[in-house]
Order: structure tokens, then C-alpha cells, then sequence
């Protein structure tokens, strides 16, 4: 299971949040080497943090995150925790909104992909386990509503931000602005 979910999280982030081909900043990482990749992103994490970019943010934890799932593919939990880390610290409600949308994908790919399993497991006392291995639906359903209300928290900055602001992180064509002009 832990191996689906992993590949799931890759592919999210491979569809989702594609970079521009364009110029040196968005060249992609060679994932043949993913512990270079990891080191790397983490270093463009903390360049990032401090320099409050929340572009650069975003890019440097999906790639940490890849890398890191192809060393260790039971990495999924750390990797949301350290988003999760990076969301309580983050001002800029944008990115905390598209950090906080990146979780809720990843949440919703791992219940999507083992509904069947996870349909099955009661929920035992009203604590969600630690372990994401062991949530129930109610877990599942429960993490994902609270997400989606967090993503919308400050609706006005989402509706005053640009979507072309953020073209590094997204699949874009020429009529993605047109018709989606505001995060």
C-alpha cells in the first residue's frame, strides 16, 4: 500500500504542479540522483523561507518531496509533516492556501486510491491515529473538510492574488489566465 501511495503522491505532483521548461530557474531536477535532488531542495528551502518566496517554496518541497520518495518510498508521512511545518510558520496566505491544497491532493490520492480498504476500517475511539496507514473514512473525510477550509480561510487574498503570479508551479496553457485569472 505504502508503495502506491508514494507513486500516487509522485504523479500528483508530476500532473499538478509541472514547471515551465523555460529558462534555468525552472530546469527540472535529475532524479536519477534523487539524495543530490533531496540536499539540493533543501537548501532551495531554506533560500526560500528566507527570502519569503512562496514560489520557490512550493517548487522546493515538491521536489524534496519526490526526491525523497524515490529514496524511501514509506517517506509519505514525513513529507506531510514538513509541509505541515512549513504551513504553521508561513504569513503569505496564498502559499499557505496552495501548500494547504497540495496536502488536500495528497490526502484525497491516497483515500482515492485505497477506498476500498480504507471503507472497511471502523473508527476506533475519536482519535485519528498517528500512523495514516491505519485512518478510516471518517479520518479521511474529516482531514480533507478541514483542509478545504483552511485552503479558502482568506478568500480575499485568493481572489486578489494573480494567477499568472504563480505560473512556475502550475500546467498552464494560454487560455489558463484568460479564463482563471485569480487564485
Amino acid at each position: 500500500m505504502r508503495n502506491i501511495i508514494a507513486t500516487t503522491f509522485a504523479l500528483f505532483i508530476a500532473l499538478f504542479f509541472s514547471a515551465n521548461a523555460s529558462g534555468k530557474e525552472n530546469s527540472a531536477p535529475d532524479f536519477a540522483f534523487p539524495q543530490q535532488v533531496s540536499q539540493q531542495a533543501e537548501e532551495n528551502l531554506k533560500q526560500a523561507l528566507k527570502e519569503n518566496d512562496g514560489n520557490a517554496v512550493v517548487r522546493s518541497l515538491i521536489e524534496y518531496a519526490v526526491a525523497v520518495d524515490k529514496i524511501n518510498s514509506d517517506s509519505i508521512q514525513s513529507t506531510i509533516k514538513k509541509i505541515e511545518t512549513i504551513i504553521a510558520k508561513e504569513k503569505d496566505p496564498c502559499t499557505k492556501a496552495i501548500l494547504n491544497t497540495l496536502l488536500l491532493e495528497i490526502y484525497s490520492n491516497i483515500y482515492d486510491s485505497y477506498e476500498g480498504i480504507i471503507a472497511k476500517r471502523e473508527k476506533v475511539g475519536t482519535d485519528t491515529p498517528a500512523d495514516i496507514n491505519e485512518w478510516g473514512k471518517a479520518d479521511f473525510e474529516i482531514k480533507i473538510d478541514a483542509l478545504c477550509n483552511e485552503i479558502l480561510i482568506d478568500s480575499d487574498a485568493l481572489k486578489n492574488a494573480q494567477l499568472k503570479d504563480y505560473k512556475k508551479l502550475i500546467s498552464h496553457n494560454d487560455l489558463t489566465f484568460i479564463f482563471y485569472p485569480t487564485l
